[in-house]
């Protein structure tokens, strides 16, 4: 058992890439909870449907507990604690409940799991993820030619087009955004991106 990871360089505060670097767990794969079901299935009398049966109520019950305004203590896994969000400008005295909502759920592991961790072996990655040396300009020139054919980006679309890492990709939506270049026009947690006439003109001149 080990933990493969590879070596990133760290953004500055700026948002560029610096020559610090720093190292992050690579993820293989995605564990199913067939999977996890199989695997829990043979070190236990329990058949595979009475495992996924008990997943999926425990999910629920979390799902419950939390929108119960409640954190869910798992003894030996951890503690999970729903997490909101507001507007940025709000005025608590006249602020309505309908300008804070639902962000996430934060997990805090629990010692028990964590000490189970705490010897694992760690290698370098054979699979390099590092995001391309793309300058900002040529970021933009490759999202200007690619919506020429397309009328929408996501981020992960943004992965692909510019071989970035997630976070990498989500700093450079984050800017186009803030330069005009790019809209939302999806959801909150679920945002689709247009091309704006900044980012059009921008392009024609070019």
């Amino acid at each position: 058992m080990a933990i493969k990871f590879e070596y990133y360089k760290a953004p500055d505060t700026s948002g560029e890439e610096s020559d610090r670097y720093y190292a992050r767990a690579v993820t293989t794969r995605t564990i199913t909870t067939d999977q996890m079901a199989g695997y829990i299935q043979e070190a236990s009398s329990l058949t595979i449907g009475d495992i996924k049966s008990v997943l999926v109520a425990l999910s629920d019950e979390i799902a419950f507990h939390l929108g119960e305004s409640e954190r869910v203590h798992l003894e030996g896994i951890g503690y999970f604690q729903a997490t909101l969000k507001c507007d940025k400008e709000i005025d608590p005295e006249k602020t309505r409940a309908r300008s804070v909502w639902f962000k996430s759920v934060k997990f805090r592991a629990d010692q028990q799991l964590k000490n189970k961790l705490k010897y694992v072996q760690t290698v370098r990655s054979t699979v390099k993820r590092h995001s391309a040396p793309l300058t900002n300009e040529e970021v933009d020139q490759r999202v200007a030619d690619f919506f020429q054919k397309e009328k929408i980006l996501t981020r992960r679309q943004l992965e692909g087009l510019c071989h970035l890492t997630q976070s990498t990709a989500s700093r450079q939506i984050k800017r186009l955004k803030e330069e005009g270049k790019i809209k939302n026009i999806g959801l909150r947690t679920q945002p689709i991106y247009v091309a704006t006439n900044k980012l059009k003109s921008e392009d024609a001149a070019s």
